[in-house]
């Protein structure tokens, strides 16, 4: 058998809001799937600590763009948290998530779960803090050099002699 070239058929359930008919895939291909994973990670887990209620509406909300027929023009962060806010309040998020199939589900929020729990790992890793260290690293020079200048006093005299053995 040769495995070339296939399309995947994927079923759809519908629900209606607002008098219209939304299609809900029961299905998000891998590359769907990594996508949707990429840019939670982009919006997400580029900060120190992670938001979850963003974590949580972006989720959501990703899932809705991925899975439905549903358009939403402006995907700007602020736009999409409060079409989550629109759609959450409704309970039109939870019309969704019930016509995509558990496991389907579980696995995508397992992969998101997954991605979590390795971030906040390399984040306290050697690696991580390196990386974190090496980002910071200019502005807490910057910040040295300011102290340095305003260090005039002959008391002081030792903290500066300090500060110049770490510089060299």
């Amino acid at each position: 058998m040769k495995l070339d070239n296939i399309n995947l058929d994927i079923e759809t359930a519908e629900i209606m809001i607002g008098g219209e008919k939304i299609h809900i895939k029961s299905y998000l291909p891998t590359a769907g799937k990594m996508d949707l994973v990429d840019a939670l990670k982009m919006e997400v887990l580029n900060e120190p600590i992670i938001n979850q209620p963003k974590l949580d509406a972006l989720l959501n909300i990703f899932i809705v763009i991925n899975y439905t027929d549903i358009e939403i023009e402006n995907r700007d962060i602020d736009n999409l948290l409060r079409v989550y806010d629109y759609l959450e309040y409704n309970g039109i998020i939870d019309a969704i998530l019930q016509k995509i199939p558990k496991v389907e589900l579980d696995a995508l929020i397992g992969y998101v779960k997954d991605t979590v729990e390795d971030f906040n790992r390399y984040k306290v890793s050697g690696a991580g803090t390196m990386e974190s260290l090496v980002a910071n690293l200019p502005t807490l020079m910057e910040s040295i050099n300011v102290l340095k200048e305003e260090l005039k006093d002959e008391d002081l005299e030792v903290a500066r002699t300090l500060y110049n053995k770490l510089e060299h």
